[in-house]
């Protein structure tokens, strides 16, 4: 395989677009998330999982949903989850890993220790995995997260997500926040300390890099209202900032409204238009259309323009910590960069690197390639440097195909496309927006 060559990487992303056209556009919901649900194949790490009954402290639930109602201007009705069981699974690399052994003779405790071992360095990676807010499960992601804690020496850890539609938006926002929350305030017999915000780095892929920024928005806005600390788990805590985010292939903007989504079609691997799942003709099932019909598999169809629930439509990143990105040459990208060049402007230090001819998450669907060693390598380097509190100079990059080659960009000459430009793409893009009933159907009022 010629990773140098344009026309050849085509190629591939045509595979893999014909593959996962036919899955989204004529395969249940209900089907492609069941699919989604493996078991991780044995890796060489200690996984450690831990489930804790959620904090008991009112005033959290209350501050969550007060950004998320703040920030409702259509008030329009939405499904207001309830805490749960939060679910941590810890994972570190085990050198002493053999294939066919079990570690079922190790408690759940033990297996955390016997990882905290293994790991050189100080600080704490917390992955938000990806699947469309729809798909996947922990267990998905495990391989991947192990790796990225061998190579960068530090504990990894993720939380199980409620998915949609059964679970639409702010649910698995708000499971990430607990765990964020549990992160910073240990639950009753938690193996590990409280963790300093700054020792964490939050990573997050695809939709799983959309929570990651939705946690970001609703923790600055908290701090804008002058909350700087809260009781959890019985102790008064800080309520503070991580050390800053890592998003590879991040989703910014749910509606595919934006220029990127057709003028990069031919380097990704999406359908055309909207999601396939709102489109008349789409094949039904038991979890979708929901009860009552909505227009979006994750949220009510207003809710597309929340800024929380989708970051392009935030308008102050004042005060975040540093932001890294690495994303191909994606259709969603437009969102992306307009969320790194609003930050920008507003006195963050943002890291952007954008691959050329490189599809939707290519850092782990392209494994052999060159770029995916290169984004790797910068990925784990952003990670360790965030974790010692250094704040790098902003910079863009496009990665070219031909000797990965890194041509500087400007982070405000990511996207000619402004700011407000790119809302009123979205904001036209709802007014059409179907409703999903399983036939045709008036488009809802705004």
């Amino acid at each position: 395989m010629d990773w140098q060559s344009k026309a050849a990487i085509g190629n591939i992303v045509d595979m893999i677009r014909s593959s996962v056209c036919a899955i989204a556009e004529n395969t249940t919901i209900s089907q492609q998330q069941k699919t989604s649900f493996r078991t991780s194949e044995a890796i060489p790490a200690w996984v450690a999982k831990f489930s804790f009954v959620p904090p008991q402290e009112t005033s959290i639930q209350r501050m969550f949903f007060g950004v998320i109602d703040k920030y409702n201007h259509h008030g329009c009705p939405y499904f207001r989850p309830q805490h749960t069981e939060i679910v941590l699974e810890w994972i570190g690399p085990d050198k002493s890993f053999e294939k066919n052994s079990t570690s079922t003779n190790y408690s759940e405790t033990d297996k955390y220790h016997h990882m905290m071992q293994g790991l050189s360095g100080s600080g704490t990676v917390f992955f938000v995995y990806g699947g469309a807010f729809y798909m996947n499960r922990q267990a998905n992601y495990r391989k991947i997260v192990s790796q990225l804690s061998s190579k960068t020496g530090l504990p990894c850890v993720t939380v199980d997500q409620r998915l949609a539609p059964q679970h639409p938006f702010p649910a698995a926002l708000l499971d990430v926040f607990l765990a964020y929350m549990a992160l910073l305030s240990p639950p009753p017999g938690s193996p590990h300390p409280q963790i300093p915000a700054s020792s964490i780095v939050i990573a997050g892929d695809s939709s799983g890099g959309c929570l990651a920024l939705g946690l970001l928005q609703l923790l600055l806005e908290i701090k804008r209202s002058g909350i700087t600390s809260i009781k959890c788990y019985g102790r008064n805590i800080q309520l503070e900032l991580p050390a800053g985010l890592t998003i590879l292939s991040g989703v910014a903007d749910l509606t595919n409204s934006l220029p990127s989504y057709q003028l990069n079609a031919k380097t990704d691997v999406f359908p055309l238009g909207p999601p396939p799942s709102s489109l008349p003709g789409f094949p039904c099932c038991e979890i979708w259309p929901s009860k009552p019909p909505r227009g979006n598999v994750y949220c009510e169809t207003e809710m597309l323009c929340h800024p929380i629930c989708c970051p392009i439509m935030a308008e102050d990143w004042t005060g975040a910590p540093p932001l890294w990105f690495a994303s191909g040459q994606e259709q969603v990208i437009d969102g992306i960069k307009i969320v790194a060049k609003t930050a920008s402007s507003q006195g963050v230090e943002v890291i952007f690197y954008e691959y050329e001819s490189m599809p939707h998450t290519f850092m782990w669907v392209l494994s052999e390639s060159p770029q995916h060693q290169k984004c790797w390598d910068d990925w784990i380097e952003a990670c360790m440097m965030l974790v010692k509190g250094a704040s790098p100079p902003s910079r863009g990059g496009f990665v070219e195909v031909l000797g990965l080659t890194t041509k500087h960009v400007k982070i405000e000459e990511l996207t000619h496309l402004t700011a407000k430009e790119a809302r009123d793409l979205v904001y036209k893009a709802l007014r059409a927006f179907p409703v999903f009933v399983g036939q045709p159907h008036a488009a809802p009022k705004l």
